[in-house]
């Protein structure tokens, strides 16, 4: 008497499993979709940061006589870089490696146009790009599920590196002003320039105690820049120009 219950449940248990095999199937087919479209915005985020790029490059080198042809290159470099990659294989390191670059050209950048105002114009492709190229981290940070420790880490490192191309540009200032400094200017930038690397080196991992006097240390080299900034008057403009990024460091 029990044959027609059992084979009742072989029938509910056939239906169940044809359902199921219908809803895995589903989803199979939903995450495919889902994927297919965040690989296809992918696509496009990238597509729109190299073109800005690409309009910063002609913007920074449509004048025959532009002082911004290194600048040009360097961008290029990294558009040519990002279109050549796979979306699989671009990681939020790698665009936020690409946006060091693109601070980094564009530091240059103003620098220089403060020695030719007439070229500034163009600096705007340059933000244009940072901007589209932040979009498209942010949209590769959120689909990211472990974030936390890559930020604590990354932020540590980036400052490091900032530190590092400032002190760059700062001793590259300090050799462009050349005749334009008595001995006594030059040895209280060298000794800025001394200080300077030193205190970059704490920015590596500062505990708490350090934490106050790094920040001492910054606001004392960025004090000392700006005093011989002002000693040197028109000269000394791209000098207050790496100060104020030095104060921004913390």
């Amino acid at each position: 008497m029990f044959f027609p219950i059992c084979a009742q449940y072989d029938k509910l248990s056939e239906t169940a499993r044809i359902k199921a095999e219908k809803i895995a199937e589903f989803f199979h087919e939903l995450s495919t979709l889902i994927f297919q479209d965040m690989r296809k915005n992918a696509e496009e985020l990238i597509r729109k940061t190299v073109e800005k790029g690409t309009a910063a490059v002609a913007a920074l080198t449509a004048d025959s006589q532009s002082p911004f042809t290194y600048i040009a290159e360097e961008i290029s470099e990294v558009m040519n870089e990002l279109s050549a990659t796979p979306p699989e294989e671009i990681t939020i390191c790698r665009l936020k490696d690409a946006l060091l670059c693109l601070n980094i050209a564009a530091f240059a950048a103003d620098t220089d146009g403060l020695r030719n105002p007439p070229y500034k114009a163009v600096f705007h492709y340059i933000s244009e790009t940072k901007d589209q190229l932040g979009i498209t981290i942010e949209f590769f940070t959120n689909l990211s599920c472990d974030l936390s420790q890559e930020s604590n880490e990354q932020s540590s490192i980036d400052l490091r590196q900032w530190g590092n191309i400032l002190l760059f540009y700062l001793k590259g200032e300090i050799q462009k002003l050349g005749t334009h400094l008595n001995e006594q200017q030059r040895n209280a930038l060298d000794a800025v320039c001394r200080k300077l690397s030193v205190t970059i080196q704490h920015t590596a991992d500062p505990s708490k105690e350090d934490t106050a006097k790094l920040k001492e240390d910054i606001r004392k080299v960025y004090a000392a820049v700006m005093a011989e900034s002002e000693v040197l008057g028109a000269y000394g403009e791209p000098l207050k120009y790496i100060a104020d990024a030095i104060k921004e460091m913390v």
